[in-house]
């Protein structure tokens, strides 16, 4: 496939996947949360909050993309990376000093400076603390993207669609089936609405207090449930609204 042709399969890709329920009508609630979000931090908050929330979502709109272009396993990298943003951020929230231990500059410095001359770095390893449960829940994902999205490992390499023609192999660059881009959006959707819930804690509740944040939340897990319960991820995205706050709907069954 030539570059011009692989850029406008993925074009073709995502003006589909814009025209599917689960795809078209989700992604766009769930930026809206985002915007909510960023708008309801408070002011007196650290801003390193407001920016580590920035940070989610755009990694958000870049992997939601990627998995409408039919891309799925793409965007696991960029998921695996934000949910650090978040442990980084509960972890903060407990204790404000980790932020130094993890910039740790002299380290890091020297780390480059090693490579710059050749060397192997010196392994550097900052240990951060997890104690928020939907953190917890978060870093069990977190292993799993690793395996199967990030690392070059047998599961990955089994994940990608080879084919076998006249004694010669073919890599499907997209993935066509249709199952695994829809448990991708809602892996992602359960992931993100999570990580909203441990930013909110960060910054004392701020975005369950407006209304349109509930509201646009509460939407969001009505359309997308179903897909969810279909898929078997229900409990998933579910992890993402507290028992307390999930729609009377979903009170009842």
């Amino acid at each position: 496939m030539a570059f011009n042709e692989y850029i406008e399969a993925q074009r073709r890709n995502l003006e589909s996947a814009l025209k599917f329920e689960l795809f078209g009508d989700t992604c766009p609630l769930m930026d809206k949360l985002y915007e909510i979000s960023i708008d309801s931090v408070p002011n007196d908050q650290s801003p390193v909050f407001g920016q580590f929330l920035l940070i989610c979502h755009k990694s958000f709109l870049a992997a939601a993309t990627l998995i409408g272009q039919a891309q799925p396993d793409d965007a696991g990298p960029i998921t695996r990376r934000a949910i650090e943003v978040v442990r980084l951020a509960a972890a903060m929230k407990t204790d404000p000093g980790i932020a130094e231990q993890w910039v740790a500059f002299e380290e890091r410095m020297a780390r480059w400076e090693a490579r710059n001359e050749g060397e192997k770095p010196r392994t550097l390893h900052i240990p951060i603390p997890v104690t928020h449960p939907l953190v917890k829940e978060l870093m069990d994902s977190w292993g799993a993207i690793s395996d199967a999205d990030v690392h070059f490992t047998p599961e990955y390499f089994h994940s990608l669609r080879w084919e076998k023609r006249d004694e010669k192999m073919f890599l499907h660059y997209f993935t066509g089936a249709q199952r695994t881009i829809e448990t991708a959006i809602i892996q992602l959707l359960g992931t993100h609405m999570m990580m909203l819930r441990v930013l909110n804690d960060c910054v004392e509740g701020a975005f369950e207090r407006s209304d349109d944040w509930r509201r646009v939340r509460d939407q969001l897990y009505e359309i997308a449930k179903p897909w969810a319960d279909k898929l078997g991820h229900g409990a998933e995205l579910a992890e993402g609204v507290s028992d307390e706050e999930q729609p009377d709907r979903d009170k009842d069954e």
